[in-house]
């Protein structure tokens, strides 16, 4: 009986012995098809050996309460991804509303994964013509001025209540190219613009004609 227990128990050791190898070996694994996974993948899910699957993978699906808090995270995970389900437009400190669909955290906030377009213009202003010289503008503080609805911004109203922002979030400097196409150069010259948004110029005269015109594309990294 004792030689019997003893080989009984040699024999689960081993197996569990072996299995545990074989996790540490195999660190990389296919889900949906016995195949070996690619060999730049540590998870690859697909259902044949033509690398075509017929169904879609299942995101985890969460309330969250707002872009910059982790919740239901206990904190911020730089690469989760999930699907929100929560559909109010303003987070739980009133600004940083959330919408349905799939969302990503950098690692400090919840960042939304939305098709649109990867440009666009900077809304209108008058650039300072005081004198004849060299000025500099902020672009990014009038964008985030005009985009804002807050005491900066008291003429902003839409149709839409609930609505306190145009881009949702805020783009950051760190998320932008700042880039002049057009301008005429008979009254300035643009010489540099910062990664920041703030743009150099020298006013060249303050005769300003009608229809005086400088163009601005923000270009989202």
């Amino acid at each position: 009986m004792e030689k019997r227990v003893k080989k009984t128990f040699f024999t689960v050791a081993t197996i569990a012995l072996l299995l545990g190898n074989g996790v540490l070996i195999n660190a990389q694994v296919t889900i949906g098809a016995d195949i070996a996974p690619n060999s730049d993948a540590l998870l690859d899910m697909t259902q044949g050996v033509d690398n075509l699957s017929y169904k879609g993978m299942l995101l985890p699906r969460v309330m969250l309460a707002g872009t910059k808090v982790s919740t239901p995270l206990s904190a911020h995970v730089q690469g989760m991804f999930v699907y929100n389900m929560n559909k109010n437009s303003y987070g739980s400190d009133g600004t940083d509303g959330v919408y349905e669909g799939i969302y990503y955290n950098d690692g400090s906030r919840w960042v939304r994964v939305e098709e649109g377009p990867k440009w666009f213009y900077m809304p209108s202003f008058n650039l300072p013509i005081p004198s004849v010289g060299s000025f500099s503008f902020n672009l990014y503080k009038e964008y985030e001025r005009q985009f804002t609805k807050a005491i900066t911004n008291p003429l902003f109203m839409s149709s839409n209540s609930a609505v306190t922002t145009i881009t949702d979030p805020l783009y950051t400097p760190e998320q932008l190219d700042f880039v002049v196409i057009d301008y005429d150069p008979t009254i300035i010259t643009v010489t540099s613009i910062t990664p920041q948004g703030v743009m150099y110029y020298n006013v060249l005269t303050t005769e300003i004609p009608d229809r005086s015109y400088i163009n601005i594309v923000f270009r989202v990294k």
